[in-house]
Order: C-alpha cells, then sequence, then structure tokens
C-alpha cells in the first residue's frame, strides 16, 4: 500500500505541487524516500506546501488506515525564519528545527560532517 502513496507524492512532484530536492543538475528531484516505516518528505519551505503534504498523508491515512505518530514527526528546515517554520509545524502537527543536525533517516544521521564511528553508538 505504501507504493500508492509514493506514487502520489510523485505525481505531485510532477504537476509542480511538491518540488522536492535535486543532488545535481542531472536528477530528477527527489521529493521522499519511504522505507517500511520511516519516512523523509522533502520540499520547499511554505504553508502551501505544507498543505499539499498535509493532504496528501491524511488521504493516504485515510485510505491505508494507517496512522502518524505526531510526537516522532519532525520538520527540518534551513534559511527560515521562526515564524514560518512555525506556521508550516502548525500545518502539520510536526515540531520545527531550523537547524539539520539532528536529522536521521533510518536511525542514522544524514548530515555531512559526522563523526562515522559516533552513527553506530545508539544503535550498539
Amino acid at each position: 500500500m505504501v507504493d500508492t502513496l509514493s506514487r502520489k507524492l510523485t505525481a505531485e512532484r510532477i504537476v509542480g505541487s511538491l518540488l522536492g530536492l535535486k543532488s545535481s543538475s542531472n536528477v530528477v528531484p527527489l521529493n521522499h524516500a519511504l522505507f517500511a516505516d520511516d519516512s523523509l518528505l522533502l520540499g520547499g519551505v511554505s504553508p502551501r506546501i505544507a498543505k499539499v503534504f498535509d493532504s496528501v498523508l491524511k488521504s493516504y491515512c485515510r485510505v491505508s488506515g494507517a496512522l502518524i505518530n505526531e510526537r516522532k514527526s519532525e520538520i527540518y528546515s534551513w534559511n527560515t525564519g521562526q515564524q514560518e517554520l512555525n506556521n508550516i509545524s502548525n500545518v502539520l502537527g510536526f515540531r520545527g528545527h531550523a537547524s539539520w543536525e539532528r536529522i536521521k533517516y533510518l536511525g542514522l544521521p544524514i548530515t555531512n560532517g559526522v563523526n562515522r564511528r559516533s552513527l553506530w553508538s545508539d544503535i550498539i
């Protein structure tokens, strides 16, 4: 069923509702990564985009019966004013952070400059 969510997020990228992020100029922008119950959603920073993500997630939950753990869900942003980050947090109901230092996917930090040995300390 998660394939349905992936297809919807991709469709929203294609029509321009959810832009995603590009890792280089020769690749298609990526607006999500989904694995088991861990999801990473990528997009521009605006309440409008947050509303699109919110709509897609709520529709998916309604159809699939899935639930979002709001305590474990977080928003990470950079170059965003605190008020705009608060507005986005209010739309989605997740905590917002103006720093990427704590961001993790599949339990591991995904930022540059991380000490590779320390990556495993929480897991071990």
